[in-house]
Order: structure tokens, then C-alpha cells, then sequence
């Protein structure tokens, strides 16, 4: 925890000292919220007797945004999603269960906005997000939270829309570690996959 607290307080410091570098002229700060639902999935284990699949997931977050060519965005959000996981047990006979998790992430993002009109905006934008993974018990496999690796460091890529204060979001989310332990396994098997996100997103900003 300490570590993480170490990276949130110097990015944080890193934002503010940048923000305060920048010219004042036509440069504001915004305040906002964005829901939406997404799909989740995990790289390929290499596994031939394993199968991740695709989730559903529901996603809930506010942010921060200062600027508009270029801006600068700070936010906290919040993924609950499904996964099933499937693994051959002997020839012949399978197991397999959804496993839900909760995900919690700091996203940290700069961007453009290619159109800026009094209406309408377009935006596009990356950066990066450190995050943490809870794995919840009710799954046949009996994965805890030992078997998640914490703290989750990822990559963001954004694109969307603004009309009036509306905003309509997707954006894609990678995860440069890997969603379990190095010594996490079920039925012998090595799970070593990344998490990954595509979410559809609205919101508002004030």
C-alpha cells in the first residue's frame, strides 16, 4: 500500500506542477461523471485445456479534466464484471464457472480535442492507470484474493464526444501486469492473462 500511495502522490504533484506551467488563457477546470457498460476479457493463457471468455461488465467513475488543446484529466472508477472460466479437468470432462470480480482504478489521461465548437467537442486521448482487482468467493474454483496480483498498472486509449455538457466515451484499458499470481493456479493450471476493457461510456461534465 505504501508503494501505491507513493505513485498516486507524485503523480498527483507531477499534474499539479504541469497544470501550473501552462498558460491560463482559455484553460478551465470541469468537474464530472460517467456510467456505462463494457466487455471484458483475458489474453490468452496459451492453455489448450483452458478457455477465459468474455464478460459483461457495468462501470461507474467521476473525473477531473482541466484544459480543452491539450487537457489533462485525474478520475477514480469502479467495474463490476462476469468472466467464465473453463478448464479440462481429464479427458473428456470440463469445469467450468463465472467468476466475478470488482475492479477500482485511478485513470490518468491527456488528450486533444480535435473539434472544439461551443456545442459540440471531439476528443481523443491516452494515458495511463493504476488500479486494484478484488475476486469475489462466490466461485467453484475457490480463488481469493491471494491469487489476484495487486496493484494493477495499465495503459488507456479514449476517444468521444461532447454536446452541450453531454458526453458520450469509449475507451480501451490494458493491463501491463497480470490479473493473477505468479503462483495462482486450479486444476495445475498457469493462469498467467491480462485483463483487458473496451467500455461504452455517458456522462456529464459541469
Amino acid at each position: 500500500m505504501d508503494l501505491i500511495r507513493k505513485i498516486i502522490l507524485i503523480s498527483l504533484l507531477s499534474l499539479s506542477v504541469g497544470l501550473a506551467c501552462l498558460p491560463c488563457r482559455a484553460q478551465f477546470f470541469w468537474l464530472g461523471f460517467q456510467a456505462g457498460e463494457g466487455v471484458t476479457w483475458f489474453s490468452n493463457p496459451g492453455k489448450e485445456n483452458t478457455q477465459l471468455s468474455a464478460g459483461a461488465g457495468t462501470s461507474f467513475g467521476f473525473f477531473m479534466r482541466y484544459g480543452t488543446r491539450p487537457y489533462y484529466q485525474l478520475g477514480a472508477e469502479w467495474l463490476y464484471s462476469t468472466n467464465q472460466m473453463k478448464f479440462e479437468v481429464e479427458p473428456g470432462k470440463t469445469a467450468h464457472d463465472n467468476v466475478p470480480f470488482h475492479n477500482f482504478k485511478i485513470p490518468m489521461t491527456v488528450g486533444y480535442e480535435i473539434i472544439h465548437k461551443p456545442r459540440f467537442k471531439w476528443r481523443t486521448g491516452g494515458g495511463m492507470f493504476i488500479g486494484k482487482n478484488i475476486i469475489l468467493s462466490s466461485n467453484s474454483f475457490n480463488f481469493s484474493k491471494e491469487d489476484i496480483q495487486n496493484p494493477q498498472y495499465g495503459l488507456i486509449g479514449e476517444t468521444g464526444i461532447q454536446y452541450l455538457n453531454f458526453l458520450v466515451m469509449i475507451d480501451y484499458n490494458y493491463s501491463l501486469n497480470k490479473f493473477f499470481d505468479e503462483e495462482a493456479s486450479t486444476y495445475g493450471v498457469d493462469l498467467q492473462s491480462h485483463l483487458q476493457v473496451f467500455a461504452l461510456k455517458v456522462g456529464m461534465q459541469f
